[in-house]
């Protein structure tokens, strides 16, 4: 269990992020929630604060070891619409370090997510290569196909509840419950966006997907 202290003191929260766990020498965990992106990206101005801004101020918070690395260097990425925890290596040998971790797959990540629909059964594995489609502005992902075999993924998805979310709204359907499913997702791959990919290719888009999910599973929550 991570401890939320640094000398005895709470640990900080700095422009919408906390600070869960660090050493002040070689690792940091915050946790980040939605609508922060890792960066600034192509449109810096939509997004005021970042992932990168706030690890470096929690780092000043904290008082890190004057030989840290500056700024704290995220170790994996997180989508903008996610939240959960980021870890920052705050050393070189850290970085090097989880970044092998990573890559030799000695790090299991878990996701929660919300899906549209009820989906049956308690277990599944999709096993569906992902494609890149499109440039750097308009990035997007798609189920390899015929001669585009794109890379391997593979996703563990867990059925842990199946229940009813509200529409909202104004309109006339206001009222109206849409089936969903609390799912476990253990990606044993890393590929970008594969988690949303491989919910919609499976017919149960995630609640709230923008990029991925038909107009009308978008237009009354986010």
């Amino acid at each position: 269990m991570l401890t939320p202290t640094v000398s005895g003191s709470p640990l900080p929260t700095v422009l919408g992020m906390e600070c869960l766990y660090t050493d002040r020498r070689h690792i940091m965990v915050v946790s980040k929630p939605a609508g922060i992106p890792m960066d600034g990206g192509q449109n810096p101005d939509d997004h005021p604060v970042t992932a990168e801004m706030a690890a470096a101020a929690l780092a000043a918070a904290v008082g890190v070891d004057e030989a840290c690395v500056s700024p704290p260097r995220h170790c994996h990425q997180l989508d903008l619409s996610t939240s959960g925890l980021l870890v920052y290596a705050l050393s070189q040998h850290a970085s090097s370090s989880v970044a092998d971790s990573f890559a030799r797959r000695r790090v299991t990540k878990h996701y929660l997510a919300i899906v549209h629909g009820h989906v049956h059964g308690k277990g599944r594995l999709w096993d569906w290569p992902i494609d890149k489609v499109g440039g750097v502005d308009h990035f997007t992902q798609m189920i390899g196909f015929g001669h585009r075999v794109g890379r391997q993924c593979v996703t563990f998805a867990t059925v842990l509840q199946r229940g009813y979310l509200r529409r909202g709204g104004d309109g006339a359907d206001a009222r109206e419950l849409i089936p969903v499913t609390r799912m476990l997702l253990i990606p044993k791959s890393g590929r970008r966006h594969q988690l949303r990919v491989h919910c919609h290719r499976a017919g149960h888009p995630i609640v709230g997907d923008t990029v991925y999910s038909p107009v009308r599973c978008i237009s009354y929550i986010r």
